[in-house]
């Protein structure tokens, strides 16, 4: 499943890495969200030439969380074994998909997939999951830090119809994230830490991605200490009362107890209190770690 939007210029290159994928059938269900450049019109081209692609276009422009989960949504979908997101203007390895499928191997139940990704850019490429591999230790920090990319992710048709069992009005979390947090709660998540099949290209213009290293500057640390005045822009605790209203008592430990914990945070002073002092939402900096704190005490989450 593509989402796309004003993505012609590296769209040719990856509909062919998809399409290319070894050992597996492969059909491309890409949605266009209003572009306004020719990408609309290159897809329906792509298209004419090779049956393998189904290419649609909104009526209006939803954004990339809503254009990707309508298409996990939609009737269409069913009948598939496995499920993966792509991105406009990556570059797919040729067993990105026999790989995954190979991990996932005969698991039973909603089972979703992620490996690491090398993003690049016209200086140099490095790991996506690097900073972030005793995180791992930690699934409860996806409820207010998403780490694994959607363009890794494959799925079972398992979870495919857990996520069509609720079909939430708005995603206050990006797509994958969601889908990472359905499986966290509902299923199960097989980690592929030790491999990448992507290459991501960083441009600038990346939904997700970014061509900053981990390290803090003075400057950073100053602008997210005045970004807490504000609450999250993502709202990890309007995710967790949405999890918690749609999946209740299914939702398995330990993320049970913390999504209800952050559901209701702002209880109390007490409560925040609380939630400030958790070791489960883990961060790779300290910055990130005191941010974390910061956010429960001032009611940010």
């Amino acid at each position: 499943m593509m989402a796309t939007y004003n993505g012609s210029q590296y769209l040719v290159e990856q509909v062919r890495s998809i399409l290319a994928q070894q050992d597996v059938e492969v059909v491309l269900r890409v949605c266009d969200d209003r572009s306004t450049d020719n990408t609309y019109a290159l897809l329906q081209e792509l298209a004419d030439k090779d049956p393998r692609m189904i290419v649609s276009q909104n009526q209006d422009n939803v954004g990339v969380a809503q254009n990707f989960m309508q298409m996990v949504f939609e009737p269409g979908g069913a009948g598939f074994d496995f499920y993966a997101f792509a991105d406009q203007d990556d570059i797919w390895l040729p067993n990105k998909l026999s790989h995954a499928i190979g991990m996932l191997g005969g698991a039973e139940g909603p089972t979703l997939y992620y490996s690491d990704v090398t993003n690049f850019d016209q200086n140099r490429e490095w790991s996506d999951l690097s900073p972030y591999r005793k995180i791992v230790e930690h699934p409860t920090t996806l409820l207010v830090r998403g780490w694994a990319a959607g363009c890794t992710m494959v799925f079972n048709r398992e979870l495919r119809e857990v996520l069509c069992l609720h079909k939430p009005d708005t995603f206050f979390r990006i797509h994958d994230v969601w889908v990472h947090l359905v499986a966290r709660c509902c299923g199960q998540v097989v980690e592929d830490l030790d491999h990448s099949f992507i290459r991501r290209r960083i441009t600038g213009h990346n939904v997700a991605g970014e061509l900053k290293d981990h390290h803090t500057s003075i400057a950073q640390a100053a602008s997210d200490l005045g970004n807490l005045r504000n609450e999250a822009e993502h709202a990890p605790s309007k995710v967790a009362q949405q999890l918690e209203e749609e999946f209740g008592d299914g939702i398995k430990a330990p993320f049970g107890e913390a999504v209800h914990m952050l559901a209701h945070y702002r209880a109390s002073t007490r409560t925040r209190i609380l939630a400030a002092m958790r070791f489960d939402f883990w961060q790779p900096t300290l910055r990130g770690r005191l941010t974390v704190r910061l956010c429960f005490l001032l009611g940010r989450y």
